[in-house]
């Protein structure tokens, strides 16, 4: 609301004296910031619930049909509005409608994970890319970045929970987590019919993916 009302003060800053301009830019810069933060606390808390509803056999999940590729396009698209300075490049090798009994909320969780590691773990000048393939019965859904890549232990346990994977830092972004998300995105695939994985090299980036069947 705050940031509402701020925002239509802006628009009048033609008429508004330089020195309010001035201060309501500072008070605006402060509004974002604590709105971030709000943000990684939900998040936080939000990561905290699922895992404690996983282990104890009580994640609520609702499949519907619905078209896979759609999803992918709007989560991708709802990334770039919130980090327009990174470069995202979607890669289609399936049909235009790939549909998959799922529950759509979870996959776009999971999908949205993946991504946020991908940017948060490299560099802001490098690309990051989604890619959606067809695989006969299976459609796959990979993340790849240029990061710095995890070795072969470091694959092995980076889907534990309260993992991370010691001197790998943060490139961009912030670097608040509990280690939840990979384990989090796991149990929702895995619950789901489907599989998780990753290719990683030292010093040249990760691919994680995540494959579901296809709907009958």
């Amino acid at each position: 609301f705050a940031n509402r009302q701020l925002a239509r003060l802006l628009l009048q800053q033609e008429s508004l004296p330089e020195t309010i301009d001035k201060q309501l830019s500072i008070v605006k810069g402060h509004l974002n910031r604590t709105e971030r933060q709000i943000g990684m606390q939900n998040r936080l808390v939000s990561d905290l619930l699922d895992v404690s509803r996983i282990h104890a056999d009580r994640l609520e999940l609702h499949p519907e049909l619905y078209n896979l590729v759609t999803m992918i396009r709007e989560v991708v698209e709802d990334q770039h509005y919130l980090t327009p300075q990174r470069t995202l490049e979607l890669s289609l090798n399936a049909p235009d409608e790939v549909l998959v009994l799922a529950d759509s909320d979870r996959i776009r969780q999971v999908v949205s994970n993946y991504l946020s590691n991908a940017l948060k773990y490299s560099e802001a000048s490098k690309p990051v890319q989604i890619s959606v393939d067809l695989l006969d019965t299976e459609v796959r859904v990979s993340v790849r970045d240029e990061g710095p890549g995890l070795t072969p232990e470091q694959q092995q346990r980076i889907w534990e929970r309260f993992y991370r994977a010691p001197g790998i830092e943060v490139r961009t972004g912030s670097g608040v987590g509990l280690g939840l998300g990979l384990h989090i995105s796991r149990m929702i695939i895995e619950r789901q019919s489907g599989r998780v994985g990753l290719q990683s090299t030292p010093g040249r980036g990760s691919t994680f993916w995540f494959n579901l069947p296809l709907a009958e």
